[in-house]
């Protein structure tokens, strides 16, 4: 028989994530830390686990784990990503919208469309000698769309673990890297009733698994993103990350660092057009236009439990 110990080492073999198992076996019930050193059934060791590893009770993220949290956070959570799902898939049928004059959601967070034979992108490669070269808009439109279905693809992922973090700062932040499906959800977490609001939040830290980056202003290694003219294709293993993260996010509300929130997310839009859509916010803000009376409820919601009682 196995020891617990054992047990858990081969089922999560992370070592973040085996820690987290750990410490939430030794306050659970029936658990502590002599547990961890017990000889046990494979049957009686995952009956353990799943005393702290939870999943959604219902809903479409039943593959989801989480660890740290109750069953009653666990479905708030799951309900959350529920949500995203939704979010994503109206902001995929409205991908590559553009009218004139005036600009549709996708315009205003993905950049405008070009007057008709202006685009510098077709221009470009058509003098290179390829007459059926895309204008920048249509490619950044089918790089926008294949990256909402990768998203929805990836929420659907079971290898999916969000856990519960005490760390200040951490609202949503993925903890794995790129690909690493690991997740923390934190005490800067967006306050109030898990809704619209939140699950944008989610779909900010989805895009980080699947390469995206905060795109910063500040940081050098994004120079090539926010000065390139034409349409640049990268792949998601080339994609710049930022590398002064915490004091570059935290100059988001002066105008610098990362192009976060509503208004960042627009001026990258209107000054580097190109570099939009590899920013993950820019995903989040654009899936936030269609239901905008939902989020404006959930910020106004969260921004009210801020005030001091």
């Amino acid at each position: 028989m196995p020891k617990l110990s054992e047990y858990i080492r081969e089922k999560f073999p992370v070592d973040l994530v085996l820690g987290k198992v750990r410490h939430a076996i030794q306050f659970a019930e029936g658990g502590g830390i002599r547990a961890l050193g017990l000889d046990m059934t494979a049957e009686d060791c995952q009956a353990m686990v799943d005393k702290v590893v939870l999943t959604p009770a219902a809903g479409n993220h039943r593959h989801v784990r989480f660890i740290g949290f109750d069953q009653e956070r666990v479905d708030e959570l799951g309900a959350g990503l529920d949500i995203a799902l939704r979010m994503l898939e109206e902001a995929r049928r409205n991908v590559g919208l553009h009218t004139w004059p005036g600009k549709t959601h996708y315009e205003s967070i993905f950049g405008s469309r070009a007057w008709h034979g202006s685009s510098a992108t077709r221009k470009a490669g058509v003098a290179a000698g390829n007459a059926n070269a895309e204008s920048g808009f249509a490619s950044r439109a089918s790089y926008v769309r294949a990256k909402i279905d990768q998203m929805m693809d990836d929420l659907r992922d079971p290898r999916w673990i969000l856990y519960k973090s005490n760390e200040a700062g951490d609202a949503a932040a993925l903890k794995g890297g790129r690909g690493g499906y690991l997740m923390a959800i934190g005490p800067a977490f967006p306050r109030g009733a898990v809704g619209h609001f939140h699950a944008g939040v989610l779909i900010h830290e989805v895009g980080h698994n699947l390469g995206l980056a905060d795109v910063c202003g500040e940081c050098q290694q994004h120079r090539q993103l926010l000065d390139a003219a034409h349409y640049a294709p990268r792949s998601d293993a080339n994609i710049p990350q930022c590398t002064g993260n915490t004091p570059h996010g935290a100059m988001a509300a002066s105008g610098k660092g990362h192009f976060i929130g509503s208004k960042q997310v627009k001026r990258l839009a209107e000054a580097h057009k190109n570099a939009t859509i590899y920013n993950t916010d820019s995903y989040r803000w654009y899936c936030y236009a269609f239901f905008k009376n939902e989020v404006d409820a959930g910020i106004s919601a969260h921004k009210a439990l801020l005030q001091p009682a």
